[in-house]
């Protein structure tokens, strides 16, 4: 749309006071300060507005939120240049801007901070996260080091152990006497066990329970004294034996 700077010159004066009741407070100047740069004020509004416009798209990715605020102060300075329509370009503006309190930019300042630091505490939370898992994963792999040294030692002694008792004739002979002592004893045992304890009287029940017991442990002196002697004879002739070098499978 091409307008001449006559019409510039001749733009009627109630339009003027007309904005001026429309328009907000904070608008009594021009946005883009081209605007009075120019002897056609539109051409100082179009070179402003597409600074902006190229600046907006650079380094805010092209904002749409930005891009209709620059559109807006565009139309502002339009109707401040007294081109007539004052007061239709007013509504439109007043329409299409959120009002603005007087403490609404210190209260977005205070978000915008509010907005920061919980973004700072976020990351730091984050870092820390990160430091726990990575510790987290070296004591898990600590762990797993140590239970396997601990699962290879355990198979070593019970190698050894194994060793031990089957391919070292002492200890072997060792273990089956001992092996064979312990039934001998159980055997032994048994074998003075009564079923029936015998009935004696009431005046020398005293006496023939003391009997027994001293029939029982002699009997069982006796038993102990053969396998005594029984099992040192045996290991005797074993030490006879491996001294000449003759023991094989005893």
């Amino acid at each position: 749309m091409m307008i001449s700077s006559k019409s510039l010159q001749t733009a009627p004066s109630f339009h003027s006071r007309a904005l001026k009741k429309s328009r907000p407070t904070n608008s009594n100047k021009f946005h883009f300060e081209q605007t009075t740069q120019f002897k056609n004020p539109l051409l100082g509004i179009e070179v402003s507005l597409n600074e902006k416009l190229h600046e907006n798209k650079r380094l805010f990715k092209d904002s749409v939120v930005r891009k209709k605020n620059f559109l807006i102060d565009a139309l502002e300075d339009i109707a401040l240049t007294n081109l007539g329509y004052q007061e239709q370009i007013s509504q439109v503006v007043s329409f299409y801007r959120k009002p603005v309190s007087e403490d609404m930019e210190t209260r977005l300042r205070s978000t915008k901070q509010d907005i920061e630091h919980a973004q700072d505490y976020l990351n730091g939370l984050k870092k820390e996260d990160l430091e726990l898992d990575q510790t987290l994963k070296q004591l898990e792999e600590e762990i797993e080091k140590v239970e396997k040294e601990t699962l290879d030692y355990q198979d070593k002694i019970d190698e050894v152990r194994k060793n031990i008792y089957s391919n070292v004739d002492l200890f072997a002979r060792y273990r089956l006497i001992g092996d064979a002592l312990k039934g001998l004893q159980a055997d032994f045992n048994d074998m003075f066990v009564n079923a029936k304890p015998p009935k004696y009287y009431s005046e020398n029940e005293e006496m023939g329970k003391d009997n027994e017991n001293q029939r029982r442990n002699l009997a069982r002196l006796k038993n102990e004294l053969q396998i005594t002697n029984q099992v040192s004879k045996r290991l005797k002739t074993i030490g006879k034996l491996e001294k000449i070098g003759k023991i094989e499978n005893v």
